[in-house]
């Protein structure tokens, strides 16, 4: 009985440290082990770092010099445009939201600045791009800190819809997803897509 509990807590010593020794956090890319759907493009690729590169071009000039670094919970790709989800966290320290492009936007609540049981701030965003000819990504949108259900690129109509992690209506507002699961993209349960509420039919 002891051998077979000195295994298994052998076995948990050396899974911890491969979880620590995961290139993909070394990078500040680090995936959400818990996502049950692989991501694309996957860690190491020369896509996946390309769209970071694209992506951190477009958020780190908000942050005012500000480094930070993204817990990516969704990423996926398809008809050459991609979409990711993720955390923006600071890179060595906390980031000061305050100090950001976003100050105004903190300041008047407009930032969902969701905080954890410790007091610390967690920041989710989304990004949507495009692959160009040169091999690289232009962002086409991004939402950060929404304070209702947007996500970036949602009414790009080339974007298939197999990217987005919730069901992007195609008729609905263009911003978030179907809401009610009735597939019209919009919450109000009559199928329509109009968002007016209906008689359910």
């Amino acid at each position: 009985m002891l051998q077979r509990i000195s295994i298994l807590l052998g076995l948990s010593i050396l899974a911890v440290a491969c979880a620590n020794n995961d290139p993909s956090a070394a990078t500040g890319d680090a995936q959400n082990i818990t996502a049950a759907t692989a991501q694309n493009p996957a860690v190491g690729t020369a896509d996946r770092a390309a769209f970071m590169k694209a992506v951190h071009g477009k958020l780190d000039p908000q942050l005012k010099g500000q480094a930070s670094e993204y817990l990516v919970s969704w990423l996926q790709s398809g008809n050459g445009y991609t979409f990711m989800e993720a955390e923006v966290r600071g890179k060595g320290k906390a980031i000061d939201w305050k100090k950001t492009a976003y100050e105004d936007d903190v300041e008047g609540g407009l930032f969902d600045l969701n905080q954890d049981r410790a007091g610390n701030t967690h920041v989710f965003f989304s990004a949507m791009a495009k692959k160009n000819a040169a091999g690289g990504f232009d962002v086409l949108d991004l939402v950060i800190a929404p304070t209702d259900l947007t996500l970036a690129g949602a009414g790009i109509a080339e974007a298939p819809r197999s990217i987005f992690p919730i069901v992007v209506g195609e008729g609905g507002n263009g911003n978030g997803g179907d809401g009610d699961g009735d597939g019209d993209g919009d919450g109000d349960g009559d199928g329509d897509g109009d968002g007016a509420p209906g008689n359910g039919g």
